[in-house]
């Protein structure tokens, strides 16, 4: 992945002695719905999802899926005409809404500039209540789930300068620019924390911490791109990004702990409620050929799957 400039990211920017951003949310789910929320064996029904992307980066290969109906009412659903029901499973009835087809909904960011909103697509699935024993009543709890691919891009910038140049601020009454965060609005937030302006004192490289804090920010659970529905047994690629650390030209470098993040990216954990923080050393070089002072950036990004649910119920009178 190319660095990504702040001239091109949809960014929230704060400047101070340390950066913080918190993105948003992807995709989320604005209605899912059944037909009628009581209906009668053998009566067929059509279970209503509509989903928009909120975030600020395209979602791609987007699909639904809805849990917690059993192989009865695929069974009986299965003569109903244009389904596709695939182990055991009831397909939504568009094709692009189907998680086994090469090519799926990809839904395009809100554009601030214009002023339009993130693009919609609505999926939807045709069953028929299975028969059941005289005098019951059974109420099925069942999930729609959208799956969908999604990033997070987030540029820190850090204000390098001479000692000199600082005292000669500070006697002024100045201040030198502190540097920025920008970030795209993404369900995985991630947050960059340092000291800015960094002072130095000779023409040797100069090493400052920063803390890379990444927190799944969206409600639902992020995994490794392509593993979101087909996870190995016990779902050990959930709770998963790919992170990658990119050091803008030839100023900046990442120190050997945190190496295993730069090129083409390292595992992360990220569950739900739980921060995950990293802290790396960053290597300011060249520093030489500083006039006054020098703004310099690292970019910082986070490529996975995402998975969001939304809930309802259906009763068989």
């Amino acid at each position: 992945m190319p660095f990504v400039l702040l001239s091109v990211l949809s960014v929230i920017a704060v400047s101070g002695c340390t950066g913080q951003v918190n993105t948003g949310n992807g995709v989320v789910i604005e209605e899912f719905t059944p037909g009628f929320t009581e209906i009668y064996p053998g009566e067929p029904v059509v279970f209503y999802l509509k989903f928009r992307n909120a975030g600020s980066v395209d979602a791609t290969n987007v699909f639904a899926e809805v849990l917690g109906l059993d192989e009865d009412w695929a069974l009986s659903s299965s003569g109903i005409d244009g389904n596709r029901i695939l182990r055991g499973e009831v397909l939504p009835r568009e094709s692009l809404c189907q998680y086994d087809r090469t090519e799926h909904h990809t839904l395009m960011a809100p554009d601030m500039t214009y002023g339009t909103e993130g693009e919609s697509a609505t999926c939807t699935w045709m069953y028929r209540a299975p028969g059941i024993p005289e005098g019951m009543k059974p109420e099925y709890p069942i999930t729609a789930r959208v799956f969908y691919d999604y990033r997070t891009d987030v540029v820190k910038s850090f204000t390098l300068a001479p000692a000199g140049e600082m005292l000669s601020y500070s006697q002024q009454g100045r201040a030198l620019p502190a540097g920025t965060v920008s970030s795209t609005r993404s369900p995985i937030s991630i947050s960059v924390e340092s000291r800015s302006p960094i002072r130095f004192w000779d023409n040797g490289d100069v090493s400052f911490p920063v803390a890379i804090t990444v927190s799944n920010k969206g409600g639902g659970m992020a995994c490794l791109r392509d593993h979101c529905k087909k996870a190995s047994s016990g779902g050990h690629e959930w709770n998963q990004v790919l992170l990658r650390i990119t050091p803008a030209g030839d100023g900046l470098s990442v120190s050997e702990e945190c190496e295993g993040f730069t090129g083409s990216g390292g595992i992360l954990e990220v569950w739900p409620g739980r921060d995950n923080t990293i802290i790396c050393n960053i290597v300011a070089g060249s520093l030489d050929s500083i006039v006054g002072h020098e703004e310099r950036m690292i970019g910082i990004s986070a490529e996975y799957g995402y998975f969001t649910d939304s809930h309802a119920s259906i009763t068989i009178l």
